[in-house]
Order: C-alpha cells, then structure tokens, then sequence
C-alpha cells in the first residue's frame, strides 16, 4: 500500500511493452509466428517451434492482462491505509508487551489465554457462595466480639476495686483507677471496643489518661498493683519488676515489698531494686556489682548470705561502711 503509485507505474510500462509499444512484445511475435508458420510445409521441425511460439503468446497475453488489471486496482485508498497502519501498531505493541517474536507466537498466546479463561469458566456461583460463607463467619465474630466485650466489663469492676484496695495499702487511699470502653466502627484484633484506663490520684480530680497525669511515684505502685493482680491471669512463671518501686520510700515501700512477697508464693518473681525496704523481702538476695580489668567493665552477680545482705541493706539505708544503727534497722527489716 505504501508503494501503490510504483507498482501502478512500473506494471503500466509493462503492459505497454508487452501489447502497445511500436515493438511490442506480443506484435513482433505474431509476426514471427507468421514467418515460421509460412516455411513450416517445408520443414519438419517447424510446426512444433510454430506451436511453441503460440504458447509463448498466450502466456505473455496473459501477463499483459495480468499486469493490467492490477495497475487499474492499484489506486491509493488513505482510509485503509490509515485502518492497516494502526493495526499493525497495535500488532507490534502487543508483540512487544508479550515478549513474542512474531504474530504466529502471538496468536497463539492469545489461544493459549483464551484455553484459560475457559478453564475458570463461571466464577459467579463461587463467589456467591464465599460471599455467603464470609457474611456467616462476620455474624460469629461479632458474636465473639460482644462476648469479649460484655467479659471485659464484668471483670471491670471487680479489678477497679482491687486495684483500690492495693493502692490503699499502698498510702494512696483516694486514688481510682477507672476502666473505660469506647466502641469501635469496626471489629479490630481486639475485639469491638478500645480499652482506656483513666487514673485520678485525689478526691475530686478528674480521671485521666495514666500517661498524662500520674507522677513517677504514683506510676511505680499504680504498675505494681495492677501487675500483681493480672499476674495471676498471666501463664508465666516467672515475672520480672525492674526499678518497680522508684519515686517511693519508707512506709509505701515496704508495703511493695509486702506485695511482691505474697506475689511470690505463686511465681517466681525477680525484682531489680535500690529500695532497702523492698530488697528485705526476698528469700534470696543477689548482688550486682562491677569490676575493671584488663581495660575492660564486667558486671558480676553472686548470691550474698544472711550476714551479707544485712551489711548490704544497711548500706542502701545508710553509708559504705555502714553505720551500727543502719545494721540493726537491717536486721530488723530481714526479720533477724
């Protein structure tokens, strides 16, 4: 299509050579049939070499007509040239998308894919039935959900009045601690509700977000008890309080203390601690300490003995060495 006009020209010169020329092909061979045929009587081998020569004419007719009608059809047409363009374009595209080296190759990708789709054939019946199958599992969590739910809260006052009944006990009679819900749009990890723990230390104020209003001190005995209760809930055996008793002295930790012994008598409880008050309670006392050598800090724990954790309590009450009051409030807070 892009060579219409070369064809149409070069095919026109051909059939006028051929039929309209002053030595045109198929003129000079009539008129050279006409010699041989007029001498043919005379020789044997001529009526074959005239049937030859007619042979030969209808042939190069045929080709002059040939040459002809394709000449004649050979008009430019820009619409089909412009439909041919494109879909070759988009011939190539594809080709290029897919990786093929050829139609032949893409053709048969496109069979190969339409084999496929059959296979799948009609979804709608299947996702129907997930569908179905979803809905019936989102009505069992939501069951579950609220079953959480309405759980949490009946454990919620109980737990508020413990967590009261500890902090009283540990000289914080007015403290609250106040569970609260907030629904969910939707169901999340959790369940169907976000819990908040609101916290007010005094009588009157209003309860709070913990992180926003308790103080150092106020946090480390909010921690422990609520810690100690929910150890009971927890299927660990061992339970870790780093530092549980900063910002607190005297009286409120030696009630800590107290708590962290009962705590023990159902777990295992490590307690890491400056307080002399809460570091009498243990039955196992353990002393970390550092030493330099070869350039180099190792840290070093070994189990003191009855004697040594009393020197070693009287020190935290005290001074290093310690005076003989500082021993005997030791031995005392040790039960000795």
């Amino acid at each position: 299509m892009q060579n219409v006009e070369d064809i149409a020209r070069s095919l026109g010169v051909a059939y006028h050579g051929l039929t309209e020329s002053e030595t045109a092909i198929l003129g000079m061979l009539r008129q050279i049939r006409g010699q041989v045929a007029g001498v043919s009587r005379f020789h044997t081998d001529l009526p074959a070499m005239v049937e030859k020569i007619d042979s030969l004419y209808l042939e190069l007719e045929e080709v002059a007509s040939t040459c002809s009608l394709i000449a004649e059809q050979s008009e430019f047409n820009p619409e089909r040239f412009e439909e041919v363009q494109t879909r070759l374009d988009q011939l190539y595209r594809l080709m290029k998308k897919h990786g093929v080296p050829d139609v032949e190759a893409l053709v048969a990708l496109r069979n190969e894919t339409a084999h496929k789709l059959d296979l799948l054939g009609d979804v709608s019946g299947d996702i129907a039935q997930l569908e179905k199958k979803t809905a019936q599992q989102h009505r069992e969590l939501l069951l579950l959900a609220t079953q959480i739910t309405a759980n949490r809260k009946a454990a919620a006052i109980p737990f508020e009045e413990k967590v009261y009944d500890r902090l009283s006990k540990l000289s914080m009679p007015n403290a609250r601690l106040t569970v609260n819900f907030e629904s969910l749009s939707d169901i999340g990890p959790d369940g169907r509700d976000a819990v908040l723990f609101l916290f007010a230390s005094n009588k009157g104020s209003r309860p709070m977000p913990i992180k926003d209003i308790a103080s150092g001190g106020e946090l480390s005995r909010l921690s422990l008890a609520t810690k100690s209760l929910v150890a009971a809930s927890i299927p660990l055996p061992t339970l870790i309080f780093d530092e549980i008793d900063a910002g607190v002295s005297g009286d409120v930790a030696l009630q800590m203390g107290r708590i962290l012994q009962v705590l023990a008598t159902h777990h295992q409880v490590v307690v890491i601690t400056h307080s002399p008050q809460v570091a009498s309670r243990p039955g196992r006392h353990y002393f970390i300490y550092k030493t330099d050598r070869d350039n180099r800090t190792y840290t070093q724990v070994r189990q003191l003995t009855t004697d040594e954790r009393v020197r070693s309590i009287a020190v935290m009450l005290s001074q290093n060495p310690p005076t003989e009051a500082a021993i005997a409030n030791a031995r005392e807070l040790v039960g000795q």
